[in-house]
């Protein structure tokens, strides 16, 4: 494991860094952390590999047994493995910062980040393009309860359980000031989708054209939330959100990206 750092009972710092195209057979593409916390800030990990036999976990990143690393300002793109392309915590709690999960591949859950009995802080991220078979094509957790403020999940793709999100296993997130947008799956929500047992507390959300829909599964608790379709709860609308740009396909440049701010026309703007 760790294919290019390996940190066991150890907390160094880590700044200004690449790790790109590092390969293991065992788990942690990029960095794998044990009973470690590392501070890791402006790092990239790109383009790295885990896992031989489908039994691999955290392309770009693995922290287990009470890793409780610091991950700010960092890029994970293009990483894959079986379990959370971009990183997968075990029995771990990182906070995690204005990163960017873009384009990663976790086949068995979690393109972007998969949690199990994990409870990390995601805040001020953005998902996009990343997928899975499995589910949770941005974010799996399973027996996880993440608090996920101020992200974006765009484009994030699974074939089944939750394009941008899946929750499994008695998880319970709780997701502030989020948007979900043009994520999608096959028969389940492209949006969030929660199985038995499981149960996302939402406030202050956008979900809108994900197909084939924003959430599924198990009840969710949604409070002033803008729920293409409308969902039961206080202050929720369905409106046009009038984002600045959704992302568009053009004929001859293929696909261009959004930009998801709120125009000042927007409804859901003090609401």
């Amino acid at each position: 494991g760790g294919g290019g750092m390996f940190n066991y009972e150890s907390s160094p710092v880590v700044l200004n860094c690449t790790f790109v195209a590092n390969r293991t057979d065992g788990s942690g593409g990029g960095m794998y952390n044990c009973t470690a916390s590392p501070i890791v800030k402006n790092c990239a990990f790109m383009d790295n590999g885990a896992g031989s036999g489908g039994g691999g976990a955290g392309g770009g990143m693995l922290n287990l047994e009470q890793s409780n690393p610091i991950v700010e300002d960092c890029l994970f793109w293009s990483n894959g493995t079986m379990h959370g392309g971009g990183m997968y915590n075990g029995n771990s709690s990182p906070s995690i910062r204005n990163c960017y999960f873009i384009d990663n591949t976790g086949h068995k859950g979690g393109g972007g980040i998969r949690n199990s009995y994990s409870n990390p802080l995601v805040e001020n991220c953005t998902f996009a393009w990343n997928s899975s078979i499995a589910g949770g094509g941005g974010m799996s957790n399973s027996a996880s309860s993440p608090n996920v403020a101020g992200c974006l999940f765009a484009h994030n793709r699974s074939l089944r359980n939750g394009g941008a999100m899946g929750n499994y296993g008695q998880s319970d997130p709780s997701i502030e000031g989020c948007t979900f947008t043009a994520n999608t799956s096959i028969n389940y929500p492209g949006g969030i989708h929660s199985s038995s047992g499981s149960y996302a507390r939402l406030s202050n959300c956008i979900l809108w054209a994900n197909d084939p829909g924003e959430l599924g599964g198990e009840t969710a608790t949604v409070a002033y939330s803008n729920i293409q379709g409308g969902y039961e709860g206080e202050g929720n609308i369905d409106e046009d959100p009038c984002f600045v740009m959704p992302g568009h396909y053009d004929a001859s440049d293929g696909w261009v990206d959004g930009d998801y701010h709120l125009l000042s026309s927007s409804p859901c703007i003090d609401a």
